[in-house]
């Protein structure tokens, strides 16, 4: 979905580039919804709900998620940069990060995760040049023809075909998880038949390597001057991991130093929420059920009715 301009991104079969998806939806709406509050980072922002968020923000103010498939720090200055370039208000935002996040130094060119051409400043051309040729290779074109033919999901098809249909807001880009419905059929059920995706933890403390060196400063560093342009209120989240590994000390205190001890919130390690595997749909993403004890935590306040 990618050669002409669309409305609404909810109504395909395939995985879609979400970079792509967000940033045309921002555009779609925009001038209608004045969005003001922005949800950044890799696939845990599914956890922030914008409507959540909003209930701590100034009345009025509007949010959207933008995220993409295994984001990069470079990727979430792009695209920072590409809403300054087109006078977008940038009054709050929410950066969602972890570690895989912090040590990601390149852009990724792969068709579901490069940015579009007013986020990256490639050409159209190159554009739509990695999406043709991500769209006939042979596991994607075989998946595709497959699925449209049979419309039965088959295991080899995983991170090409979506078979669970409306997986995201269509004006917001929140997540709407396929595995909160099968929780709340299940309830407790659902951890027992999902046990396999769950390895099983010592709860012994244990601190990840250093992610951020010189060139990671400097991203977070062009990040902070954006912001200050803007006077934008930044919040760092870094996200609670099922692993408990805690966050580096070293680049905690980095990030602590750029963005202020009171705009960055460290959740990982062993804690009451990572102990818990009722906030986990698996072992790498949590869910908004947490989120949403993440933000009162941020705000220290409960949130508006």
């Amino acid at each position: 979905m990618v050669l002409r301009h669309y409305t609404r991104f909810d109504n395909s079969c395939l995985v879609l580039n979400e970079h792509n998806v967000g940033w045309e939806t921002y555009l779609n709406n925009r001038d209608s919804i004045h969005f003001n509050s922005f949800i950044l980072g890799n696939s845990c922002t599914m956890a922030f709900k914008c409507s959540d968020w909003e209930k701590y923000l100034d009345k009025g103010d509007r949010a959207i998620r933008l995220y993409g498939f295994a984001e990069r720090l470079p990727s979430v200055y792009k695209e920072l940069k590409a809403l300054d370039v087109n006078h977008a208000v940038i009054k709050n935002v929410l950066l969602v990060a972890d570690n895989d996040l912090m040590r990601r130094k390149l852009l990724n060119e792969s068709a579901t995760s490069v940015l579009p051409p007013a986020e990256s400043g490639m050409s159209k051309l190159e554009f739509q040049m990695c999406s043709i040729q991500s769209f006939f290779t042979p596991n994607f074109l075989i998946s595709y023809c497959d699925y449209s033919l049979f419309h039965h999901y088959r295991r080899y098809m995983k991170g090409i075909i979506n078979p669970y249909g409306v997986i995201r807001n269509p004006i917001t880009c929140d997540a709407i998880n396929p595995r909160e419905k099968e929780i709340a059929l299940k309830h407790e059920q659902y951890w027992i038949d999902h046990k396999s995706e769950f390895f099983k933890r010592d709860n012994k403390p244990r601190e990840t390597e250093r992610n951020i060196y010189d060139v990671e400063i400097r991203i977070l560093l062009n990040i902070k001057k954006l912001c200050l342009k803007h006077h934008t209120n930044i919040k760092v989240v870094i996200s609670p991991d099922y692993d408990q590994e805690t966050f580096n000390h070293k680049d905690m205190q980095i990030l602590r130093k750029i963005f202020g001890s009171e705009n960055v919130f460290d959740f990982t390690g062993v804690n009451e929420y990572t102990n818990d595997v009722h906030n986990f749909y698996e072992s790498t993403h949590y869910r908004p059920a947490l989120g949403k004890k993440l933000l009162q935590k941020i705000y220290k306040y409960p949130a508006k009715i």
